[in-house]
């Protein structure tokens, strides 16, 4: 709590402190996903200081813990964490395969959600999850020209893509109770990703030049 609380307050060095303090009370008593959730903090805070190799070293220790208590929703946030840092390193293809494993869990347990009003909720709460992939997999189509993109990976992410867009469409249908300003915020949320949907889709079916490309 405390960790939190500095961190609030923009205090970062005080943040790492008090959360290493609470990771040596955790540690004593054997609180495995406490320890997950704090290592997972840690390195959140060294992500904003633009320290990568302690971010990494931290959500590595999380992701670990997470799997050891089987935490699937703390193992996909840890994974996208990952993705993010890797690919602000310049490590895209890394960054892509932590990312396609969060979205894997994310949908996994999706699945496990009747209610369409509780589906959409859950999407609008991991859709970073989703612009996050869909990047990464643009950002990769750039690595050189898109000729040289295999075939494999224009399929996966056309499947992809209508995958999410069919999920987006049935997700609309929302229970009549849903405030208005919630319903809003969601369909932003799709307009969004639906944008950025149809341009990754553009890229990947249409053989540009590296120019073009870029």
């Amino acid at each position: 709590a405390m960790g939190d609380a500095y961190r609030d307050l923009g205090d970062s060095q005080e943040s790492l402190k008090a959360y290493a303090d609470a990771l040596q009370i955790q540690l004593k008593i054997e609180d495995r996903r406490g320890q997950a959730a704090t290592h997972q903090k840690l390195g959140e805070v060294y992500a904003s200081l633009k320290n990568a190799v302690e971010a990494l070293r931290h959500y590595g220790l999380a992701l670990a813990l997470w799997r050891s208590v089987r935490d699937l929703t703390g193992e996909a946030s840890t994974l996208n964490n990952i993705a993010v840092v890797e690919r602000d390193r310049g490590n895209v293809l890394e960054a892509l395969n932590k990312s396609n494993d969060a979205i894997k869990i994310i949908e996994s347990l999706r699945t496990n959600i009747s209610s369409n009003r509780l589906r959409t909720s859950y999407f609008a709460r991991y859709s970073n999850y989703y612009e996050v992939n869909i990047d990464l997999n643009m950002l990769h189509s750039r690595t050189g020209s898109t000729a040289n993109v295999s075939a494999a990976l224009e399929a996966s992410e056309k499947s992809r893509a209508r995958s999410l867009v069919d999920m987006l469409a049935e997700s609309a249908v929302v229970d009549q109770n849903v405030s208005g300003e919630l319903r809003k915020s969601e369909l932003e949320i799709g307009q969004k990703l639906r944008a950025k949907l149809e341009a990754q889709s553009t890229l990947l079916s249409t053989r540009h030049n590296e120019s073009e490309a870029e």
